[in-house]
């Protein structure tokens, strides 16, 4: 036992070289940027920054891990193709029917062996935050471009659907159940101003029969003002003719007196 004690004895730590300490500290900062990465990659920043910017920083860090993504992105267009031929091989018309909205029977063009490389083709999809944002961006500054509220041929319903909004779905009901009012309200309007032009038509037309009918009074009237001056023409005819008849005649009667008182007197002469 004595031996067996004298064996056992306090192992001193050798000392740590000062270097190693710096050393550990050089890689620890070297670390990030030989993996392309950086705090807010890693979730270990503490800067007091905005989020939008932490998550900016984020896809920033993720483009030195391009070729990680680049790989991905192509295994799951291959995957997505495996996929199809399975559909195509296993799925029964009336399921493929029920998935596309369409009527599919066993001749259609999606049990073609080439349908995979030339109709059907897997692409990337609004699936992380950063492309929702990036399509939300483009959209808006398209609907802007083209002049904006009221003007643009984009409804805002499409921006309000890629908006990263947290009550998208609210929102969305209360936009849909405002454009079934306007809708509504359009409807009522274009009824109305139907309406008023039917009546304005029907004014026209009764306006435009009493205006022939005062013409056809007016013909009519300037008809019996022409025939009654010829009649009182042809009367002031008459009655000229008769005046001269009768100074005729009065002026037979003066001669046939005029002779009459000639002839006793000539008879008294003798």
């Amino acid at each position: 036992h004595k031996d067996k004690i004298e064996r056992m004895k306090e192992i001193v730590a050798k000392d740590i070289p000062p270097g190693q300490f710096q050393m550990d500290g050089l890689l620890e900062k070297q670390l990030p940027d030989l993996a392309v990465i950086n705090e807010e990659f890693m979730g270990t920043s503490e800067k007091d920054i905005p989020g939008i910017l932490g998550r900016l920083r984020q896809g920033q860090a993720v483009t030195g891990l391009q070729g990680y993504f680049d790989g991905k992105r192509l295994s799951f267009r291959l995957l997505g193709r495996k996929m199809m031929k399975a559909a195509q091989a296993n799925y029964l018309p009336a399921q493929v029917s029920r998935i596309v909205g369409e009527q599919v029977t066993e001749d259609s063009p999606f049990y073609r062996a080439d349908l995979v490389g030339y109709d059907c083709v897997a692409e990337e999809g609004l699936l992380t935050d950063t492309q929702r944002e990036i399509a939300y961006a483009e959209a808006r500054e398209l609907y802007l471009t083209t002049g904006g509220p009221g003007k643009s041929p984009i409804p805002a319903s499409v921006l309000i659907k890629l908006a990263p909004l947290s009550m998208k779905k609210q929102t969305m009901d209360q936009i849909a159940q405002n454009e079934q009012a306007q809708k509504r309200q359009q409807q009522a309007d274009l009824e109305d101003r139907q309406l008023l032009r039917g009546m304005q038509k029907a004014a026209i037309d009764k306006d435009m029969a009493e205006a022939d009918e005062r013409r056809a009074a007016a013909n009519e009237n300037m008809a019996e003002a022409g025939l009654d001056r010829a009649k009182t023409l042809a009367e002031i005819k008459k009655m000229e003719a008769e005046s001269a008849t009768k100074r005729v005649e009065s002026a037979l009667k003066v001669m046939q007196l005029g002779r009459e008182l000639e002839q006793p007197a000539a008879a008294g002469g003798k």
